[in-house]
């Protein structure tokens, strides 16, 4: 058995280092500090010894999180300074090579194809030079690798220019998304950096789409076992709304199924109804899945049959239903500024409920899809001129808290508040949307919660399970901020999403107030 140490472990054995095979230079000085910075491994048991304490393995995988942090900070330094080294002193026509033979070496260092290579080589040159303040922030364990990627993909839109305009957008990007990176999932920051790089971007997500819509297509690829894919590249809006409808047409199919096999003899093959009007593989007896339904819709609503022979109710097999945001200003261009109520305004098309986002004053208008990310303003556009359904949402002007939500059809005032706050599952990290999550009583109600605002959350079927049927334990603590502690005791912290939303961001434009400043008098994103 290896000994098993919560302190910092022993240092290196000499043995483990390989000896310069010459004298020591100030290369090898250089190479010995950069060594230095490794943050000294937890020493590695065989095996877990039966006296540890779950408390005290979740302690050591978190002490591995960070320094693994610290060990990818420096990974990204020696990425980027071998890209430097071996490009450095090449001519402009030999630069290619020089880089093509670095990323030669690395992949056979690295037992990976130097497709891999190079893009481990571009994401550390990019994140070096373009992003440095991400790189400081992954640098001391405040955000992972995973987070910094996200923070580098979203930002390529703001462009990659040396200019002093285009540095400076990189920069107040990076301070503005670097405040939700330390406290949000991967998962949950990729929409967020995306819609704060959009209002940053140089070309705006209109024009960009006006140019991708122009390569919309269908690809068939073959497969083995005699499947193959067929994939398509449509505008976002368009492909959730297919993927939705035939998500409810598979439930229908479902529902349909399941009443079919209570009326007959376990075992009868029609019952499971895989041969039925929705398709399938003859002669399987077994119950479909979900996935299983979908695909076998799909191909029978293009192969000509009727929407209603597939799903068995004809109204779930021609609806789909998708919800955005967007701000007021994206559907009132003239409009001069905002109002101090900031008010905000949505619509539902056949597509399903839309809310409406801030009006953020001079900043280009962002608005998404719900469950994807940003979208074209003109198909936020298109979706609300053809809405049967607005809803208004009143935020704070500060934190972006939801505080009222008016609605022009009757529907129940505390549903719509909720909805508007939450927009996903509560459990953190967690982003299922709110067509699959309860509204539970954070208190039980059997214990004499409240069926208030204060005592309600949207949570996920499993999160839901999670809550009442194991140690994991949450209560709220106004405005709508959640906190989870763990069965090892450990506190998460979940502000509401519409705060993310709705709240102040980017740089000050006209019509608007900068509420933060720097101690020099500028203008500050935190």
């Amino acid at each position: 058995m290896v000994s098993f140490s919560f302190g910092s472990g022993p240092a290196p054995e000499p043995a483990q280092v390989r000896a310069p095979e010459q004298a020591p230079t100030s290369e090898a000085s250089a190479s010995e500090a950069l060594l230095a910075r490794v943050p000294v491994p937890v020493p590695v048991p065989e095996e877990v010894p039966d006296s540890l304490t779950l408390d005290q393995v979740v302690n050591l995988i978190e002490q591995l999180e960070y320094r693994q942090r610290g060990l990818d900070a420096i990974r990204t330094d020696l990425l980027s300074a071998a890209v430097q080294m071996a490009t450095a002193d090449a001519g402009s026509g030999e630069r290619e090579l020089a880089y093509r033979s670095l990323r030669a070496e690395l992949a056979t260092v690295l037992g990976a194809s130097e497709r891999v290579a190079e893009s481990q080589l571009d994401a550390a040159w990019s994140l070096r030079t373009r992003f440095a303040i991400t790189h400081e922030v992954l640098s001391v364990g405040e955000i992972s690798a995973a987070h910094a990627r996200v923070i580098v993909d979203a930002g390529q839109r703001i462009g990659a220019g040396s200019s002093p305009e285009c540095v400076a957008r990189r920069e107040a990007y990076q301070r503005e998304v670097l405040s939700f990176a330390r406290q949000e999932s991967v998962n949950r920051l990729r929409p967020i950096a995306r819609r704060i790089a959009e209002q940053y971007a140089v070309e705006s997500l209109d024009e960009r789409h006006r140019e991708e819509v122009r390569r919309r297509r269908v690809v068939v690829q073959e497969r083995e076992d005699g499947m193959s894919d067929l994939w398509a590249y449509l505008p976002t809006v368009e492909a959730y709304a297919i993927h939705d409808r035939l998500t409810r047409i598979a439930r229908e199919v479902e529902r349909a199924e399941t009443a079919a096999g209570d009326e007959t003899a376990a075992g009868d093959e029609n019952a499971a109804g895989y041969g039925s009007a929705a398709g399938g593989v003859e002669g399987s007896g077994a119950r479909r899945a979900r996935d299983e339904i979908r695909a076998d819709v799909f191909t029978e609503l293009l192969l000509g049959a009727e929407p209603s022979a597939v799903a068995c109710s004809r109204d779930e097999a021609v609806r789909a239903r998708v919800q955005v945001v967007v701000p007021v200003t994206a559907l009132e261009p003239e409009a001069g500024g905002v109002t101090a109520e900031r008010s905000a305004a949505g619509g539902r098309a056949d597509m399903g409920r839309a809310g409406m986002g801030r009006a953020d004053g001079g900043l280009v208008p962002v608005a998404e899809l719900s469950g994807a990310g940003p979208i074209a303003v003109s198909a936020a556009r298109s979706i609300a001129a053809a809405t049967a359904l607005w809803e208004r949402v009143v935020v704070d002007a500060e934190s972006g808290a939801v505080l009222q939500v008016d609605r022009y059809r009757p529907s129940e005032q505390m549903r719509r508040l909720l909805a508007a706050r939450d927009q996903h599952c509560r459990f953190p990290g967690c982003r299922v949307p709110l067509s699959r999550c309860d509204l539970d009583h954070t208190i039980d109600a059997a214990r004499g919660g409240a069926t208030s605002t204060v005592n309600l959350a949207h949570l996920c079927r499993g999160h839901h399970v999670l809550k009442h049927h194991t140690e994991w334990k949450v209560r709220q603590k106004g405005g709508g901020d959640l906190l989870w502690t763990s069965p090892t005791g450990r506190t998460h912290a979940d502000r509401p999403p519409s705060r993310v939303r709705f709240a102040e961001t980017g740089p000050p434009g006209p019509g608007r107030v900068a509420a933060r400043s720097s101690p020099d008098g500028g203008w500050h994103p935190f």
